[in-house]
């Protein structure tokens, strides 16, 4: 008996509260007008609407839920913090404190739910679009080919219908072989219209253009 509680009186000494008696994580629950939508955690895709994932208590990292959807406009929220009120059992000590902020377990997520609405694209589907689709779904073994090899005819006939000059193949190129691995995991081909809408659309394009954009970079002949 004396044991357990010296024990006890141990662990209470040198964690925190909140570290003791708080979750290291929290379900995020995202939901949406549009069903099926994709939802990435930091750009990581993590489930479809209505989606529900474990988040990490990180008291000091930055969190963004996105929600694209094929004719809709993206977008994308900040996960929300709040303080975990148990830590305040800490405020004599600043060790212990200082416990519970390293660990994550002086903040909690608040909301734990969102509901994100979706706007339609205005303007309709263009001929090039609808072209794109068809090609995309009827040869998709063979872009996913070529954009492995970041060169042929079939990635290129797809950066041609999504608009992209000479110039900017290379860094869509690479762009998507970068995603390659989570294209070839998708269950329908249609899927990897939203991979490359989402590389026209992203940072990571604009990156890789200018870090080809100097005059050592090679540009391959293409088209």
């Amino acid at each position: 008996m004396l044991r357990s509680f010296f024990v006890l009186f141990l662990a209470t000494a040198t964690s925190g509260c909140a570290t003791l008696f708080s979750d290291g994580s929290q379900q995020i629950k995202v939901t949406s007008n549009v069903e099926h939508a994709n939802v990435l955690l930091d750009g990581e895709p993590v489930g479809y609407t209505p989606s529900e994932f474990t988040l990490d208590h990180d008291t000091f990292a930055q969190h963004e839920i996105t929600l694209t959807a094929e004719g809709y406009v993206g977008e994308t929220i900040n996960v929300k913090k709040s303080f975990n009120t148990t830590a305040l059992w800490n405020c004599t000590s600043w060790f212990l404190w200082s416990t519970d902020a390293l660990s994550g377990s002086m903040i909690e997520y608040s909301p734990g739910a969102y509901h994100i609405e979706l706007q339609r694209r205005t303007g309709g589907t263009s001929l090039e679009q609808r072209q794109l689709v068809y090609f995309v779904i009827t040869n998709h073994e063979r872009f996913l080919r070529d954009v492995s090899k970041r060169s042929g005819e079939y990635l290129s006939t797809v950066a041609q219908l999504s608009g992209v000059s000479a110039g900017e193949f290379p860094a869509f190129a690479d762009a998507l072989a970068r995603r390659l691995p989570r294209m070839t995991r998708e269950p329908y081909p249609y899927r990897l219209l939203l991979h490359i809408q989402e590389v026209r659309a992203s940072q990571e394009f604009v990156s890789v253009m200018l870090a080809l954009a100097t005059p050592e970079a090679p540009h391959p002949a293409w088209f």
